[in-house]
């Protein structure tokens, strides 16, 4: 393989999966013929046409599912992202109570294994959505549900996340795109020397938890060049916040968080407005 060909091939990846499949040896082809004898890189006109065209076309890709589909997927994505960041808070408050309340006393090691062992089986039960038929994907979710009850699960939210993700998962076929798996692993990697035992001081000082918190958060303002779901799933994400800060108030533990989940309720919607925007353009199109 020439090194013009490598490049190519390189800026080939900018269009989906599918459609290189499909057509990257004619685009290829297409330009290697077009190419001069001694030409070595592509040029940068012909480099930002391929790359505006390959957005265009993975735009193109994410917008052909129905609207009603898209949202389920994107709500299946901010409910797994809620749950993950649940999970990945609850874990290391027990690893902190671990190392800091319980010393040996054998009972409390025991309750804390119990609940570090119903955290790690939802997190892996949640992933399997993404790579196994959905039916099984629910089934298992359920199964691990069922055993977290039976250990002790008392988290009222956290259970009604993990049904509405086992309803969301079987009712239609379509799983989400492995793509979006990042976005889902940015909290688990933001919360991750909690879970290590690592000092949250000792690693704020490299800087990367707000790196990684910013990431989370404008990676799906950003995502909307190509794909507008996951800025619907950081609203479903956000609207998850909001009705857990309102379950908390209704508690009786604080009224001050009332404007709090009110707030995120606010944020949950703005971000929803790209995918609703472009979901009202798509309807115009297609009735003109």
């Amino acid at each position: 393989m020439s090194p013009l060909e490598r490049r190519y091939r390189r800026l080939l990846r900018f269009y989906p999966a599918r459609y290189r499949a499909e057509r990257a040896d004619e685009i290829l082809g297409t330009l290697l013929e077009s190419a001069t004898p001694e030409q070595r890189r592509p040029g940068v006109r012909e480099s930002a046409a391929l790359a505006a065209s390959g957005v265009r076309a993975r735009a193109a890709s994410n917008a052909s599912l129905p609207a009603v589909a898209s949202i389920r997927l994107a709500a299946m994505l901010g409910s797994a992202a809620y749950l993950a960041i649940t999970l990945c808070v609850w874990a290391s408050q027990l690893i902190a109570e671990l190392f800091h309340q319980y010393g040996a006393r054998p009972d409390g090691v025991a309750d804390a294994r119990y609940q570090a062992l119903i955290c790690a089986s939802l997190g892996a039960a949640t992933v399997l959505i993404w790579f196994v038929p959905r039916r099984a994907a629910a089934l298992v979710l359920l199964a691990v549900l069922a055993g977290a009850l039976l250990l002790g699960l008392h988290r009222w939210l956290l259970i009604l996340t993990v049904l509405v993700l086992v309803a969301l998962t079987t009712l239609r076929s379509e799983r989400p795109p492995k793509a979006w798996l990042w976005w889902l692993a940015v909290p688990v990697a933001f919360f991750l020397p909690g879970l290590i035992g690592v000092s949250a001081a000792r690693f704020a000082v490299v800087g990367l938890p707000p790196l990684m918190l910013a990431a989370f958060l404008l990676a799906p303002v950003v995502w909307t060049v190509t794909d507008t779901r996951p800025a619907l799933a950081l609203g479903v994400l956000l609207a998850w916040f909001g009705l857990s800060d309102l379950g908390v108030r209704h508690l009786g533990r604080s009224t001050a968080l009332d404007k709090v989940a009110f707030l995120y309720l606010a944020l949950g919607v703005l971000a929803a407005m790209p995918f609703a925007l472009r979901e009202v353009r798509r309807r115009r199109r297609a009735f003109r």
